[in-house]
């Protein structure tokens, strides 16, 4: 074998640990620099700037809920997250979820689901390593310890809980970029944790605003987000159901009151 041959794979794996190299570097919080001299509005942090208001939902054209979220800077070092999904089709449900971002890293992440009288609730602590998850309520009960290391997403309940990552990857996300985030996912309606690599594609940038495809393991479909200079989403969708199925489609509105 010539080392032509042998040159190609090398290369790969260079870009991949790279890549994987900046992405810790971004979460652990190298964007100050870059944000100071491009003039990208974010809060103290780092993070996406104080926000509140909401996002109509539709599926197939209809409404069939509303999020109301609301995130602000707590401290030059703390950012937090809240946010409340009334869903009115196909059953009246109540979805909730928090995120705690200190030093550009998460702390803890709560979310519950509320249907037809039961609920199930999540709580997860970031220390010593390990992020600590409980799931209670309706269903299997869930007490572990999942590895953690900088660089981790946590991912639950709704494509507006990436807000803080894309904020701090939103200088590296240009055209044609790919990005790859280890995650931890809590899918609904377990709430359990799994780890997963998910990778941010840039498709299309129109203007100020991209396209950004966010890509899980097979069989997951994958979630397209409409993103602006801050890191901010304005427009999703979301296949649940899989990409046969309508998809489930966010828009922002203007703001309006904070998180209940």
């Amino acid at each position: 074998m010539t080392s032509r041959h042998v040159r190609r794979p090398v290369l790969l794996g260079v870009r991949k640990l790279a890549c994987s190299i900046s992405l810790s570097l971004a979460l652990a919080g190298c964007y100050n620099h870059y944000a100071a001299h491009t003039g990208v509005r974010v809060a103290p942090s780092g993070l996406p700037r104080a926000e509140a208001g909401s996002y109509v939902l539709t599926q197939a054209g209809e409404p069939v809920g509303r999020e109301f979220i609301e995130m602000k800077s707590t401290s030059s070092t703390a950012w937090a997250l809240t946010g409340r999904i009334e869903w009115t089709v196909p059953v009246v449900a109540t979805t909730r979820y928090a995120l705690t971002v200190v030093n550009r890293q998460p702390v803890t992440a709560r979310a519950s689901v509320h249907v037809l009288g039961s609920a199930r609730t999540m709580s997860a602590t970031v220390a010593a390593g390990y992020v600590q998850v409980e799931v209670l309520g309706v269903g299997p009960q869930v007490n572990r310890k999942v590895p953690y290391a900088a660089g981790t997403a946590l991912d639950l309940v709704s494509p507006v809980m990436r807000l803080w990552v894309l904020g701090l990857l939103s200088p590296r996300l240009l055209p044609g970029a790919s990005i790859s985030v280890r995650t931890l996912r809590f899918d609904v309606p377990s709430l359990a944790p799994v780890v997963e690599l998910q990778t941010f594609e840039v498709k299309k940038v129109q203007g100020d605003l991209r396209q950004v495809l966010v890509r899980r393991p097979e069989p997951h479909p994958p979630e397209a987000l409409w993103v602006n200079a801050q890191g901010f989403v304005v427009r999703s969708r979301t296949w649940p159901r899989g990409l046969t199925a309508p998809f489930i489609e966010r828009r922002w509105v203007q703001p309006q009151q904070p998180v209940e």
